[in-house]
Formats: C-alpha cells, sequence, structure tokens
C-alpha cells in the first residue's frame, strides 16, 4: 500500500509536421520535461513533507519516466511516492472516532521515547502496570485512544505537488513542441 503522485501526458498529443527527426526530438523533449517536472514536483513534497512525524521523512521517491504506447501518441509517466502505509494518514488526515491506530508502532515509539528519557513511565496515568513492558503497552493504548479521539487534519504534502504538476506540465510540453517545430 503506498500514497503516491502520477504525473501523466496522456491527452497531450502534438501536432506539427511529420518531419524526419521530429518523433525522436518530440520523445526526448518529453521524456526530459516530464523528468524535469517530476523532480521539482518531487522537492515541493519533501519541503511540504511533515518531517517532525519520523519515519516518512525522505521517504518519498521518484521514478524515472514510464513511456507507454506508440508513435507521436504516448503517455509519459513520472511517478512520486511513498511505501509508507501512514502517509495516505498524514496526508488526508484522520477523522474523529475512527479507528485506532496500529499500536506496535506507538509501542515502539513510547519505548523509544522512554529509552532517551523524553517519556516518564513512571506517570500517574500508567499507574497499576507492573514491569516497564505492561507501563509501555498502557502508554501506547493511551495515545492510540487520544489520537482516535482527536480529529487530525491533513497536511497536503502530495496535494502540493500536484498543483504544481498540473500547473507546470502542460506549459512546459508547449514549449518543448515550440522549439522543435521551430528547429525542424
Amino acid at each position: 500500500m503506498g500514497l503516491g503522485v502520477r504525473i501523466n501526458t496522456r491527452g497531450m498529443v502534438a501536432y506539427g509536421k511529420l518531419v524526419d527527426g521530429f518523433a525522436d526530438q518530440y520523445d526526448e523533449a518529453m521524456r526530459r520535461e516530464v523528468t524535469s517536472v517530476t523532480m521539482e514536483t518531487h522537492a515541493i513534497i519533501n519541503q511540504a513533507e511533515p518531517v517532525f512525524k519520523g519515519i516518512l521523512t525522505n521517504s518519498t521517491k521518484f521514478k524515472a519516466p514510464i513511456v507507454r504506447g506508440k508513435g507521436l501518441i504516448k503517455s509519459y509517466e513520472g511517478h512520486i511516492f511513498t511505501n509508507k502505509v501512514h502517509g495516505a494518514v498524514l496526508e488526508a488526515g484522520r477523522r474523529a472516532g475512527a479507528k485506532m491506530p496500529p499500536r506496535g508502532p506507538i509501542r515502539r515509539w513510547v519505548r523509544l521515547l522512554a529509552r532517551r528519557g523524553k517519556f516518564d513511565l513512571g506517570h500517574p496515568a500508567l499507574r497499576g502496570a507492573k514491569g516497564e513492558r505492561k507501563k509501555v503497552a498502557k502508554a501506547a493504548y493511551l495515545v492510540a485512544r487520544k489520537i482516535s479521539r482527536n480529529p487530525e487534519p491533513g497536511m497536503g504534502f502530495f496535494q502540493k505537488g500536484w498543483a504544481h504538476a498540473q500547473a507546470v506540465l502542460p506549459i512546459r510540453i508547449s514549449k518543448a513542441i515550440d522549439h522543435i517545430i521551430r528547429r525542424l
């Protein structure tokens, strides 16, 4: 499961004289522009990523353009994605009363904070739990319950990147095609 943005040129067909070399130059220009916009969009997503949220930081990746189709009617797709399951929650947010998040990652987080001295396992809310393991489990339950009760707005970091790609890609492709036609 993952979250991602797919930058696709499907439907953007070049009109012009079919002159020798046009198809090759068009293909090269489309790959270059889709790669460029994908890299810019990836940078925007990385800047908008919630870096304070832990392992999602720098987990987004991008792939070189995938080309589908033949001749001038091709689809060039640049992919930006994260395979972290909680990426979708950070992007879209949580509604109040939603299902409790999995406690395993929260237990690891509580244990890590306790070892660093940033989480007090002697807190009065953890009374009755004997041993570190049970205190960590109870603390994880309390954190998960708090998360499930409170709505959390989404951060929209992929949305920001997608808005950039939608605005920039058609202009770049149009300019690249005009440049090719002028050179021929």
